[in-house]
């Protein structure tokens, strides 16, 4: 698999198109906080584009492309263990899962506490590296499962219908990554989740149609 700009800006463009169709879906309110993952991969993707043309020099490094790299790393690192459980915990009516989704939640905040101590993004320089872009020294796998539990456990957990299917989706495509990509994980992760996230736009229209049923 070839990574590029070009690809960045498509994958952005493409989730620009679905979160913002997914958004426009009849929900409830705290629904719309899940349903606005795709349009936050568009805006992270879009980053991630700008990172390319920077480090083949279509564009003159600048502050500019720094700040995209900052906030890539800041979705990845620290945006998404905390977002994902939040929006799902939001749209969650049960409460003994709300209560699990509580406690991941915290789990989350923690990590990304911890990754705000662990790295210094302002310091990190991205380089090219086999077709994908190389941050940092990529963690060991079991620290890589603790992130993993926290943005797909919440899908799984919920009981939203078909909400399954996205934490599923999300453990597939960490195991792709891991397995072929493992020095460049954290891009190619965040990538293909991107692309995994386009699943909720269908988990949005079949939770509206269930809901004009009910009403």
């Amino acid at each position: 698999m070839c990574f590029s700009a070009e690809a960045s800006f498509i994958g952005a463009a493409a989730l620009g198109v679905i979160g913002t169709a997914a958004l426009n879906v009849p929900l409830r309110k705290q629904d719309k906080l899940w349903a606005a993952i795709p349009l936050l991969f568009a805006f992270q993707q879009l980053c991630e584009g700008i990172i390319w043309l920077d480090l083949r020099g279509s564009i003159p490094h600048s502050a500019f492309s720094v700040l995209a790299k900052d906030l890539y790393l800041f979705f990845a690192l620290i945006f998404w263990p905390v977002w994902i459980p939040l929006s799902i915990l939001a749209g969650e009516d049960k409460p003994l899962r709300k209560t699990f989704l509580k406690v991941l939640l915290f789990c989350g905040i923690t990590l990304a506490t911890f990754h705000l101590w662990s790295y210094s993004i302002l310091e990190i320089s991205p380089t090219v590296n086999k077709y994908s872009i190389y941050y940092f020294s990529e963690a060991p796998f079991y620290k890589k499962l603790v992130y993993l539990i926290l943005v797909s456990l919440p899908p799984l957990i919920s009981s939203i219908k078909y909400m399954k299917v996205f934490g599923i989706l999300i453990i597939l495509s960490c195991l792709i990554s891991e397995y072929f990509y493992t020095t460049t994980f954290t891009s190619v992760w965040c990538f293909l989740g991107s692309f995994v996230s386009a699943a909720l736009y269908m988990i949005c229209r079949s939770n509206a149609k269930m809901s004009v049923k009910v009403g």
